[in-house]
């Protein structure tokens, strides 16, 4: 008798185990196939455009990389940070005209390019103060370098 039940009990978890298995494999054709139908259907629910005031991208620790913005004057700016979250190259359009600015590690400004009345380039010292300034408009052109307070060293023409 004890023979009979074992071999019963066996034979009821042989089958109990398939239909298991069964189960298991079901659910897992159901949860492929629910995935499948759900990225098929997002693709018609990806937008062709986005309407915002401002767009921010953050590095993995949350630290802000790079945003591109319109500011309170309309003037639209595309900046981008370092690790630090400080300040590398901003292009920008103001109501002037376009702008490239250029910053050093701790956030100082060396180097500009803007467009206006005129066309410009500035270099800048360490301490964010002018020091060359190659400007040209419809009469001609011209460079300046500046000393450490401003005052023009020399100048052409």
């Amino acid at each position: 008798m004890n023979e009979v039940n074992t071999t019963a009990l066996l034979e009821r978890v042989k089958r109990l185990e398939r239909q298991n298995k069964q189960i298991k494999l079901t659910g897992i054709v159901a949860v492929l196939g629910m995935a499948l139908v759900l990225c098929c259907g997002a693709k018609d629910k990806v937008p062709k455009e986005i309407v915002t005031e401002s767009f921010h991208v953050v590095d993995t620790e949350g630290r802000a990389r790079a945003g591109l913005y319109v500011d309170q004057d309309d003037n639209i700016a595309l900046g981008l940070f370092d690790k630090n979250g400080k300040p590398r190259a901003v292009l920008g359009v103001t109501q002037k005209g376009p702008q490239l600015a250029l910053h050093d590690k701790n956030g100082k400004l060396c180097a500009s390019l803007y467009v206006d009345q005129e066309a410009g380039l500035g270099l800048f010292d360490k301490n964010g103060k002018p020091r060359a300034i190659l400007a040209v408009d419809q009469i001609g052109s011209a460079l300046y370098l500046l000393d450490e307070n401003g005052e023009t060293e020399f100048s052409a023409p």
